[in-house]
């Protein structure tokens, strides 16, 4: 049985103690918390984007995130018909869509076998 990885990466419009990012990173914490409650959700990479130690990335900016779920499904109900929803749409305040780190924002998603996690190399 397999079960449905994903990543992302978006760069911020400014860094996360900007008042401009204000709105989302006072929903990060309930967003975090909405997933770890889901159905179907599985696993999260446990990273905070607002503490320079443990970065993925040299850029502030750059944020990012990794979870496995059961199936798609799931994914896109979390996504979509939760109050994550109403972040997404929200993006564009928050994030670039032109920004050249790894096109702006980046989606990958693939199978990994139940059981196994994905990891993270540091960049």
């Amino acid at each position: 049985m397999y079960h449905l990885a994903q990543a992302n990466v978006a760069y911020a419009l400014a860094d996360h103690d900007d008042s401009r990012m204000a709105v989302y990173m006072a929903r990060l914490d309930e967003m975090n918390l909405l997933a770890d409650r889901s159905d179907g959700f599985m696993w999260r990479y446990l990273t905070d984007s607002r503490d320079a130690a443990q970065r993925e990335f040299a850029d502030r900016r750059v944020l990012f995130n990794m979870s496995v779920w059961v199936s798609i499904e799931a994914l896109h109900a979390y996504t979509y018909r939760t109050a994550h929803g109403e972040v997404y749409a929200s993006r564009r305040q928050w994030f670039s869509e032109t920004k050249a780190v790894v096109g702006g924002h980046a989606l990958a998603m693939w199978w990994v076998r139940e059981g196994e996690l994905p990891t993270v190399l540091r960049l």
